[in-house]
């Protein structure tokens, strides 16, 4: 009796408030809202209060939607939500507050305009956040409506409201409370998505219900809530036992909703890409979110899990072809469209295929994608083949990465590493075609530095594994094995720097990663050089003939890829060039010196002291590496270069002075200085031509030589501005 005599004065005071005032108005609300906790007394059934609060709160609405007070509104459904929360604390069921949340929010979204369907024009809630707004790249509009506030607004606590009873029935493990929220937030996408098709100021409050719904569906599996504790516990059911449906539920759920954004793009030409967006987004994300934390082919199967993502890779392709033949030649719709169902037939891969059919199928993926970018013009399907070039790289050097080629059968290394590649060379041929050509300047090159380095990588990988099978062992601490794993990471720091010519906003991470990647190259290449030298002799000796062994692996093939890496990579980087052209050569002088000592030596170069033969290698070596930089100074007319030969000259001459004469007596010290002496007249003469090859005839009256129609001040000017450019 007391709480009906309180409500009938808030209900008086709502009705004098309606014509004498928002004050009164606001009095009524309060009243009726507080009665029921100013009685206070105990109930078994207290949630038929959540429909009182219901009514209450839609009156308050009317109210405004009548005499246009807006704070009214605003009052009405802060006291709503607040009273139905303090119902729900104080022991109600959630599903009441989740139905109160819901009804409040379709009251909001119609009440304050007067219509059965909601008609809010303006802007959209977005477009009033500047940095949201530029981030978005949406045009600027108005200030939104008030009506549009507070139907945002209502959507925003019914979505908290949604997250906070899922995480209190996930957390006390009950099952009352999951469903009823998915079906709840199913219902207010629904209501924009559909009911407000002539409302195109509502169309941003879709993502909110969306996202709790992703959330919601997470925090089942973190909190491990009951049903997906329930749908876990179905991995060790019985034959006759029922199929377990949550999973399926959850993704048919999902579908559902993708199939009402979809509608919805067909109806609304003004936000029709937006509206696309959802439409390829919700069903993939809801089957990758099930895929992440509930791991469904653990317990239905991989097999009719696979099938999932079939199903909607099949459906998003059927939605592609009606966009196209919607749209014309706008294809944004239908690549988004395409890009979804490639990811789906990836997803059904991934769960389906064993290590190389599933690294062969993403390739073939990314093929497609590059195939029907040349054919449509699909700028869109870039995302997805960079993308894919990144998966695809992560399981070849990670995830099962070196470790599972270094045990696989040669042949499936061989089909993973070769079928990426020529992939990814089909794909970089089919969007440079001279018939489709597509400016496609970042994925080439993504595709390019995928190519150099999983090339590399297999060679790599290759040489690993033929060494190990002749030393019958599994050497893991040897100057060539540091050398090939420093091989291995100079590609991957190689194809980041490749990288980061084609711009944007990862080139800063790409040069990081690029570092990180060449840092460890250069620490193994440093333990290849310093401690695993075979001079040292603790890790063994020479594996193989004179010339091609293991030296020729663990110094010159580092060597050959420096000097390729800084001649295609950097040529107009003088200063990187030049470090690496001068790790090259000390990497080939080091390999010459030890292939000579090997020759004399034999396989252990560890043992001490040389021989007068071993002595007069060395002598030749540098003879003709003097003759061999003289040569190039002439072709390349650099006179550093025939400084460098000078002095490389001038250190064989000292050697033969002071070291190999000393062991020499009689005849053969007269013969040996002569051949020197013969030697040294004939590079004398050498140096003697390439010091005047550039005073020829060709000159100019101007006092300038010309080469190929160009002076030397040109050719000045140029090197300067190469210089700057440096």
């Amino acid at each position: 009796m007391t709480l009906i005599l309180l409500v009938a004065v808030a209900v008086v005071a709502l009705v004098l408030g309606w014509f004498y005032g928002p004050f009164l108005a606001a009095v009524g609300l309060i009243g009726a809202m507080i009665a029921p906790f100013l009685v206070g007394g105990e109930s078994e059934t207290p949630e038929f209060l959540y429909g009182y609060f219901a009514l209450v709160s839609i009156l308050g609405l009317a109210i405004d939607a009548i005499r246009r007070w807006a704070w009214v509104s605003v009052l009405a459904l802060i006291l709503g939500f607040s009273a139905g929360g303090l119902l729900y604390f104080g022991g109600a069921e959630p599903v009441g507050l989740v139905a109160l949340a819901v009804v409040l929010t379709l009251a909001a979204l119609a009440i304050p305009v007067l219509r059965l369907f909601p008609d809010h024009n303006g802007s959209m809630v977005v477009q009033s956040l500047p940095r949201l707004r530029a981030k978005l790249d949406l045009p600027q509009a108005p200030w939104p409506e008030f009506p549009t506030f507070l139907a945002a607004g209502s959507m925003l606590a019914a979505s908290v409201v949604a997250f906070i009873v899922a995480l209190d029935s996930a957390q006390s493990n009950t099952l009352i409370g999951f469903w009823p929220i998915v079906i709840a937030l199913a219902v207010l996408f629904a209501a924009v998505a559909l009911w407000s098709t002539n409302a195109p100021a509502l169309a941003d409050l879709a993502v909110l219900p969306i996202a709790t719904l992703f959330v919601v569906i997470s925090i089942q599996s973190t909190e491990r809530g009951a049903v997906w504790s329930a749908f876990q516990a179905a991995i060790e059911r019985l034959p006759e036992d029922p199929f377990p449906g949550a999973a399926t539920a959850i993704m048919a759920l999902g579908a559902m909703l993708s199939l009402f954004a979809v509608w919805r793009s067909f109806v609304d030409q003004s936000w029709r890409n937006y509206w696309g967006v959802l439409a390829v987004v919700i069903a993939p994300a809801v089957l990758i979110l099930l895929e992440v934390f509930w791991q469904p082919a653990n317990v239905i199967g991989a097999y009719p899990w696979a099938w999932h993502g079939a199903v909607i890779a099949i459906a998003m392709m059927l939605l592609a072809e009606r966009y196209g033949r919607r749209d014309g030649a706008d294809h944004l719709r239908s690549a988004m469209a395409i890009l979804a169902s490639l990811s789906m037939i990836s997803f059904a891969c991934v769960v389906l295929l064993s290590t190389t059919a599933l690294t062969l199928s993403l390739a073939l993926t990314v093929l497609a994608a590059a195939a029907m970018d040349r054919r449509f013009n699909l700028p869109l399907l870039s995302v997805f083949i960079q993308a894919g070039v990144l998966v695809i790289g992560y399981r070849l050097l990670i995830d099962p990465g070196l470790i599972w080629a270094s045990d696989a059968p040669v042949f499936e290394v061989i089909l993973a590493f070769g079928g990426a590649i020529s992939a990814f060379i089909a794909a970089h041929i089919s969007l440079g075609s001279h018939t489709h050509p597509r400016p496609r300047a970042a994925t080439k090159t993504m595709l390019e530095s995928a190519i150099l380095a999983n090339a590399g990588v297999l060679v790599s990988v290759l040489i690993t594994r033929w060494i190990d099978g002749l030393a019958y062992t599994d050497a893991i601490i040897t100057n060539w094995s540091f050398s090939l794993n420093a091989m291995i990471w100079m590609c991957v720091a190689f194809a980041q720097f490749y990288r980061v010519r084609s711009g944007g906003a990862l080139a800063l991470l790409r040069k990081i990663l690029g570092t990180f990647f060449g840092g460890v190259a250069a620490i193994l290449l440093g333990l290849s050089v310093t401690v695993a030298n075979p001079l040292v002799g603790w890790t063994g000796d020479v594996l193989g003939p004179v010339v091609f062994n293991t030296l020729l692996v663990a110094y010159l093939l580092p060597a050959l890829l420096l000097g390729a890496a800084a001649k295609y990579l950097w040529p107009h980087r003088r200063k990187t060039a030049l470090v690496m052209n001068t790790v090259a050569a000390f990497l080939a002088i080091l390999y010459i010196g030890l292939a000579i000592r090997h020759y004399w030596q034999g396989p252990d170069l560890s043992e001490f002291g040389t021989t007068q033969p071993e002595l007069y290698s060395y002598t030749v070596a540098l003879l003709f590496a003097g003759a061999l930089l003289l040569y190039q100074s002439i072709a390349k007319r650099a006179p550093g270069l025939r400084k460098a030969a000078m002095l490389v000259i001038a250190v064989s001459v000292v050697k033969v002075f002071f070291i190999d004469i000393s062991g020499l007596q009689g005849l053969t010290r007269v013969f040996s200085l002569l051949a020197l002496g013969l030697s040294l007249s004939g590079l004398a003469w050498l140096n003697r031509w390439a010091s005047t090859r550039g005073d020829d005839p060709q000159r100019t009256e101007n006092g300038g030589a010309t080469n190929g129609g160009a002076t030397l001040a040109d050719e000045s000017d140029d090197k300067g501005k190469e210089n700057k450019e440096d």
